[in-house]
């Protein structure tokens, strides 16, 4: 579920030091990702 696709996210930007992912909709830009937001999401799953 997601937090597979956060782990997936987390996993390409730390391999390609990337910083930011775009994040689309229908192939329409909606919006980026950056790590401390899928860290951010990932804790509060733990909780």
């Amino acid at each position: 579920g997601e937090n597979l696709a956060l782990k997936y996210a987390a996993r390409l930007m730390t391999e390609y030091r990337v910083k930011r992912l775009l994040v689309l909709c229908d192939n329409d830009i909606s919006g980026f990702v950056v790590m401390d937001d899928i860290m951010q999401a990932l804790l509060e799953t733990v909780d």
